[in-house]
């Protein structure tokens, strides 16, 4: 069954279209424990210059849709392969 609150929709657009940040930011969810893990707690402080942009365009667009931040990830290290899958690449 998918996640009621557009979690999947969230992490498709990240996975297809911030592919090198998802890199970095996909590990983290697969791994987590806490519970509710609100998408901006997930968001790295210190950007790698190869996805600095990446994570700069996130962060204009989380600025523009403020309920965003607070997607709950928490829950979906199960869909994180079949995620990653959308890129034809693991």
């Amino acid at each position: 069954m998918l996640p009621a609150g557009g979690q999947i929709v969230v992490l498709l657009a990240l996975t297809t279209g911030l592919p090198q940040l998802a890199d970095a930011i996909l590990p983290v969810i697969e791994a987590a424990t806490q519970k509710p893990l609100p998408l901006d707690s997930v968001l790295p402080i210190e950007p790698d210059p190869a996805w600095a942009d990446q994570l700069a365009a996130l962060h204009a667009w989380l600025d523009d849709e403020p309920e965003a931040k607070k997607v709950d990830v928490a829950g979906l290290s199960g869909w994180v392969d079949l995620l990653r899958r959308f890129r034809f690449r693991r």
